[in-house]
């Protein structure tokens, strides 16, 4: 793919327990990168945002991990049983089948999806 593929995802009715989890979180971001085929740049990143930074409502989980075809970011609000992901990739990959991992990874209720292929006037 000469452009790039942007999966943007807001995921409601999560589960509060698995978006605290940071192994789950770690292990879903290795999961989509092997099942996309992409290749880290670094190790996946992340950090607990607490209520001495924000109000207790928007604590939660930030990550992400970058590739050497772009970036996999993902932003947990358990107390909102809600998360926001992003993933950018030069390489096409099959989007349906990232999101059908991630709903059962967080038991999500309802998802929202915006694909999106960027660089399409080069």
């Amino acid at each position: 793919m000469k452009n790039g593929k942007h999966l943007l995802i807001d995921a409601y009715g999560c589960d509060r327990e698995a978006l605290w989890d940071y192994d789950t979180i770690e292990a879903m971001l290795y999961r989509v990168t092997e099942m996309i085929g992409l290749k880290p740049l670094s190790d996946v990143l992340i950090y607990e945002v607490d209520e001495s930074m924000i109000d207790k409502k928007d604590t939660g989980i930030t990550g992400g991990i970058i590739f050497m075809e772009s970036h996999f970011t993902f932003h947990a609000f358990p107390e909102q049983d809600y998360f926001s992901a992003d993933i950018y990739s030069c390489k096409d990959f099959e989007h349906t089948e990232v999101i059908n991992y991630i709903i059962t990874t967080f038991s999500v209720q309802e998802i929202k999806e915006t694909v999106m292929l960027r660089g399409t006037s080069l």
